[in-house]
């Protein structure tokens, strides 16, 4: 058998992978943002850079302060399941917390435990990045640094457990 024909198949299956699975990922997250339920959730966060990363706003839900209680997950490092409702003001709240994927059409979505203390523990989602170019950084650090007062949180879109973070406003102002 040429070993010409088998090395070129192989190659271009291994260029085929690669470009196939970051098209998939993408084409999930774009599916979310037209297809999900938006979710408005309250944040505070701040504005790292990193030389690798770039320039993003590290967000801090409000709703990962609330205790949820450990006969939901199992150990520190876990998953867990959070089913949303939405609060009297308009914003993302916990109906419930499961370790298994909800089967009904509730909206959820997939949290991991950081925190197990005295039988609680603390959610960290993982969309709590929103990436920003050079000039909206520049109009978030000025954010972070004025007086200026308002409402800060994320738009979320949410859709059979998947999120992905539409929109954050700082102090009134859209970053997006």
């Amino acid at each position: 058998m040429p070993r010409k024909p088998v090395i070129l198949g192989l190659f271009g299956l291994t260029a085929l992978i690669q470009i196939a699975v970051p098209a998939g990922i993408a084409w999930k997250k774009e599916t979310v943002l037209r297809t999900g339920k938006l979710f408005k959730f309250s944040v505070h966060g701040r504005d790292p850079r990193d030389f690798f990363k770039g320039s993003y706003i590290r967000l801090w839900f409000t709703l990962c302060d609330l205790p949820v209680p450990r006969s939901a997950v199992g150990k520190n490092g876990d998953h867990v399941f959070l089913v949303l409702k939405t609060d009297k003001d308009g914003y993302a709240a916990v109906k419930a917390a499961l370790p298994e994927r909800p089967t009904g059409a509730e909206d959820y979505v997939k949290a991991r435990v950081v925190k197990d203390y005295r039988g609680i523990f603390f959610p960290r989602f993982e969309f709590d990045r929103f990436y920003l170019d050079e000039e909206t950084a520049k109009k978030a650090d000025g954010l972070a640094g004025s007086s200026r007062r308002g409402p800060s949180y994320a738009l979320v879109r949410i859709k059979d457990g998947d999120a992905v973070v539409e929109n954050v406003v700082i102090q009134g102002v859209s970053l997006k």
